[in-house]
């Protein structure tokens, strides 16, 4: 799944991003798109972090795919490091 997102990615255009994860057995990988940050869950990883009850109460955000390019790279993501082999 990670090597396609990253593959969808590169062809809409995305040159900037930074995986974790990948590599190791943790069961969570976090692929930072700049505009997007995606994770990836083992079921019980989801079920034990719950994301989504963490970041319930927070704003939701709309904008448009103009807005989105104009906001690549103003996010700063310093730890997240890596890469897929062939990407």
């Amino acid at each position: 799944m990670a090597r396609e997102i990253l593959k969808a990615a590169k062809a809409g255009g995305s040159t900037q991003h930074r995986i974790s994860g990948l590599e190791d057995e943790g069961g969570w990988i976090l692929i930072d798109l700049d505009w997007v940050v995606v994770h990836l869950f083992v079921a019980e990883k989801r079920v034990f972090y719950d994301l989504e009850s963490l970041w319930s109460d927070a704003p939701r955000l709309a904008f448009t795919p103009q807005e989105r390019v104009a906001m690549r790279g103003s996010i700063d993501a310093p730890g997240l490091t890596g890469s897929i082999p062939g990407y």
